[in-house]
């Protein structure tokens, strides 16, 4: 049974959320780190994250995860959350990692919103928000994402090992002359597990952006929750303005952010 909301959220348990919500193929925990392996399917489950400041030299947690990542045929990369970066007992850290030759890649910021925000109705309407069976939203995903079948078949597998708390929505607008209605224009996936809604792989197919579908989707699962909403917490690359704004302009705030450190390529 889920226990009672806690807010501001504790960066610790969107985290560990996080780790449920997108499960890797291999996982262990030790040294203040988890250490995750997904062959190379992206960073957030192929990557070392610490959640402890660390007690010992940066070259040597650094060797752990080049031999960790040898081991697993994945490149080797250590992700980063501020939380453990701006800690007293790490300050020097990034310094120290560019200085041994590891560059900072994909800063991203995770965003939360508060239980009680009022949430604006305003773009909400327009269109059909629906659950969507999780084979067809591996499908519209698989196809949007242009994936080869190996790592397609690979995503398949992750998501469909995420278990409880995993929903699929699909929104089809009403807006920008499909009178038909055959295709479903937006898509997510929303993590419940108990306390916090996670929202994650948020995807407007190509034909139907810039057209504010974005926002009336977002307004539409929001108000699907109200009024007994949790916290919805989602994560976004910090470069990406478009999604910013969207966010934002629907009452997410800063929580932490995150960035993925992997050794410079020489050419």
């Amino acid at each position: 049974m889920a226990g009672p909301v806690v807010w501001p959220l504790d960066w610790h348990a969107v985290e560990e959320a996080g780790f449920r919500a997108l499960p890797a193929c291999h996982e262990e925990r030790h040294d203040g780190a988890v250490w995750r392996a997904s062959g190379r399917r992206n960073m957030r489950n192929s990557s070392v994250t610490l959640l402890e400041p660390l007690s010992g030299e940066v070259a040597d947690i650094l060797e752990q995860v080049v031999r960790f990542s040898a081991q697993h045929g994945i490149e080797p990369v250590l992700r980063l959350p501020s939380p453990v970066a701006e800690h007293t007992a790490c300050l020097g850290l990034q310094a120290e990692l560019s200085r041994l030759g590891w560059q900072a890649l994909k800063p991203s910021l995770v965003l939360a919103l508060a239980p009680e925000q009022a949430v604006s109705a305003r773009g909400g309407g327009g269109g059909q928000l629906r659950p969507l069976a999780l084979k067809d939203w591996l499908s519209a995903q698989g196809d949007a994402r242009a994936e080869d079948p190996q790592a397609r078949l690979l995503f398949e597998e992750l998501m469909r090992a995420v278990g409880p708390g995993l929903q699929t929505w699909a929104w089809r607008d009403g807006h920008g002359g499909d009178q038909a209605f055959e295709d479903w224009h937006a898509s997510a996936m929303l993590y419940d597990d108990g306390q916090t809604l996670g929202l994650l792989n948020m995807l407007v197919v190509p034909t139907a952006r810039g057209k504010g579908v974005a926002r009336r989707f977002l307004a539409a699962l929001l108000a699907n929750f109200a009024p007994a909403r949790p916290p919805i917490w989602l994560q976004v690359q910090a470069d990406n303005a478009a999604a910013l704004a969207l966010y934002r302009g629907a009452g997410f705030r800063e929580l932490y952010g995150y960035c993925y450190w992997q050794p410079k390529k020489i050419s």
